[in-house]
């Protein structure tokens, strides 16, 4: 009788393990104030796991798509007794919030690129035949 009880206890620690590991390998996120830059991201509940949201279902707040999911490893930083820490945590996300996700760094892309195309434009319009170099050098102009 005893052993089978000891058995049953090492049974539910063991599977409250898998089950804390399950939770933390997969977040919610909440896009809302995506375009601030401003993403926030917590643990799954013991709810959500079992209905596979976040994993089978789209890991934003509030959408439910449960087709098309991508996944993104992010770092998430939080606070756990007073201390500071960082993890590298996966999310699934449909390709609607994944574009809200990296809204930012998209952003960012779209204005180097425009960027580079104006530098390349305009060393063009100057004559020179290769983008991205300085004026020649006035010494190796042949004198005449």
């Amino acid at each position: 009788m005893q052993q089978a009880c000891i058995t049953e206890l090492c049974l539910r620690n063991a599977v409250a393990v898998v089950t804390l590991r399950v939770e933390q390998k997969y977040c919610i996120i909440d896009l809302t104030y995506f375009k601030k830059n401003k993403i926030a991201m917590r643990w799954r509940t013991e709810k959500e796991v079992r209905s596979g949201k976040g994993h089978l279902i789209c890991g934003s707040k509030k959408c439910t798509a449960q087709e098309d999911l991508t996944s993104w490893e992010v770092n998430f930083s939080y606070s756990e007794g007073g201390e500071r820490k960082n993890a590298l945590v996966k999310v699934r996300l449909c390709p609607q919030c994944s574009e809200m996700l990296n809204y930012g760094s998209q952003k960012r892309r779209v204005e180097r690129k425009k960027k580079a195309r104006k530098e390349k434009r305009v060393n063009l319009e100057k004559g020179d035949t290769k983008p991205n170099e300085g004026p020649p050098d006035e010494a190796k102009k042949p004198k005449g």
